[in-house]
């Protein structure tokens, strides 16, 4: 099925769109009677931002090993080396951080043999775009038509309506931009800054230029954008046009150039772009 990775035996890495929410799930699956695969108790789910963390990280994290090597992701997921009948598997477990400060591990785990845990790594890019297809083609319209049900119909604008999707598309693609930037300033991390190193003009906030900023962080800022917050401001910045903003522009809209055309309007905005890298 689409979105659905095998990585060995009855394990399946998938990301679903359940109830609105979109998450990755690492865990069994099994087979019904008609062929279908659903899923069982065993494993994990975590968000997308969860998922692109770890997946910038994965093929050097020091997993399995047989020291007590250990990698907490995102305050929420927990990495471990685990031994079953001395064969190491890699151990994945979710956790809260409760009010004291203390964690609370959440009962079911997921085991990942050395060989399944390599086939994550080598699909990792595929989960990732599953991600922003089910994030963007699917959540992303299905929240902008309801916003706009949420509003009063307005009188037609005199215009031609290839102009007004332009128009539309453009607004989009802006605002998206706009996200984009935020959430990078966000996730980026300076290890100058961390380190409290003194030449500050060479620190990677300084030196990094957008363009890298977006190799670096691009995915992980466009899933961990808020679409709801992104849907707002875009109705509400062109109310005047919410007669059009239907199911026909939406079926018109290309996802996929909407995304490329915001991340190159982002690296555009660069004012120093021939910074060292």
């Amino acid at each position: 099925p689409q979105h659905h990775y095998h990585l060995g035996e009855d394990n399946y890495a998938v990301v679903s769109d359940f109830r609105d929410v979109i998450n990755v799930h690492i865990r069994k699956y099994k087979m019904d009677d008609n062929g279908r695969i659903l899923p069982t108790k065993k494993g994990i789910s975590f968000s997308p931002f969860v998922w692109e963390s770890m997946s910038k990280e994965i093929d050097r994290l020091p997993l399995p090993s047989d020291s007590e090597q250990v990698v907490v992701i995102r305050d929420t997921l927990f990495l471990s080396s685990a031994w079953v009948e001395n064969v190491p598997h890699v151990s994945l477990q979710r956790f809260v951080t409760k009010k004291d400060i203390s964690r609370q591990f959440l009962p079911s785990l997921c085991l990942l043999t050395e060989r399944e845990w390599d086939r994550l790594q080598c699909i990792r890019k595929k989960i990732t775009e599953s991600c922003k297809s089910l994030m963007f083609v699917n959540f992303l319209k299905k929240k902008i038509l309801l916003e706009v049900s949420s509003w009063s119909p307005r009188t037609n604008l005199q215009m031609e309506i290839n102009d007004v999707e332009m128009v539309l598309s453009t607004s989009l693609t802006e605002i998206l931009a706009d996200n984009i930037k935020s959430r990078i300033d966000d996730v980026f991390v300076c290890n100058g800054c961390l380190q409290n190193q003194a030449n500050q003009i060479g620190h990677e906030c300084v030196t990094m230029n957008f363009e890298s900023r977006h190799d670096f962080y691009g995915d992980l800022a466009i899933l961990s954008v808020d679409i709801e917050l992104l849907v707002k401001d875009f109705v509400e910045k062109n109310i005047q046009m919410l007669n059009y903003i239907n199911k026909t522009f939406l079926n018109n809209l290309n996802i996929v150039l909407l995304l490329k055309n915001a991340c190159d309007m982002y690296i555009a905005s660069d004012i120093m772009p021939h910074r060292m890298f």
